[in-house]
C-alpha cells in the first residue's frame, strides 16, 4: 500500500480541520466534535493490529509534514483526550499512553525536532494530570516501546 503521494493532501485537510476547531483540547459547545474523542479507540486498535507498522508510519509521515501550529493543536487535542479517557490502573494507562504516542509519532528524537518543541511547549504551558505526564515521559524515554532511555536526544 503506497500512500506517500496523499500525505500533503491529508496534512492540508488536517490543517483545515484545526482551523475549524475539530482539534480543540476542550470542545466549547456540546455540539462541537472532537476528532480524537471520537477516533482514539480506533487509532489504538489499529496501532495494536497486524498492520500497525504501516499505520504508525502513516501517522509519523503526517506529523513530520505538519506545520508547527497544526502539530501543536493536534498534540493538545490528543493529550486532552488521553487524559480524559484514563482509568484506574496507573501502570497500564501510562503504558497505553506511551505506546499510543510512540505508535503515532515514533520516537521524538532526533529526527523530528519540531515534535519535541511542540510537546515541551504543551507540557510546560498547560496543566495536565500526573498520569498523562508519566505517559509522555515513558514515550520520550523510550520505555514505552522497549527501547533504551534516550536522555541526550540522540540514538
Amino acid at each position: 500500500m503506497k500512500i506517500d503521494h496523499s500525505i500533503p493532501t491529508v496534512v492540508y485537510l488536517l490543517s483545515k480541520l484545526v482551523g475549524q476547531g475539530v482539534f480543540s483540547p476542550a470542545p466549547v459547545a456540546r455540539s462541537q466534535v472532537s476528532f480524537f474523542k471520537i477516533t482514539m479507540s480506533a487509532i489504538q486498535r489499529r496501532l495494536e493490529g497486524p498492520d500497525r507498522e504501516i499505520y504508525s508510519k502513516l501517522w509519523s509521515d503526517l506529523t513530520v509534514n505538519m506545520p508547527p501550529q497544526v502539530l501543536y493543536n493536534l498534540l493538545r487535542s490528543m493529550f486532552a483526550t488521553l487524559q480524559d479517557s484514563m482509568g484506574e490502573e496507573l501502570v497500564l494507562q501510562v503504558k497505553i499512553i506511551g505506546q499510543t504516542l510512540h505508535g503515532i509519532f515514533g520516537a521524538p528524537f532526533p529526527v523530528h525536532g519540531g515534535l519535541w518543541e511542540s510537546v515541551s511547549g504543551i507540557v510546560v504551558n498547560e496543566e495536565w494530570c500526573e498520569m498523562l505526564i508519566h505517559g509522555i515521559v515513558c514515550w520520550t524515554s523510550g520505555a514505552s516501546f522497549g527501547g533504551e532511555t534516550n536522555v541526550e536526544g540522540t540514538s
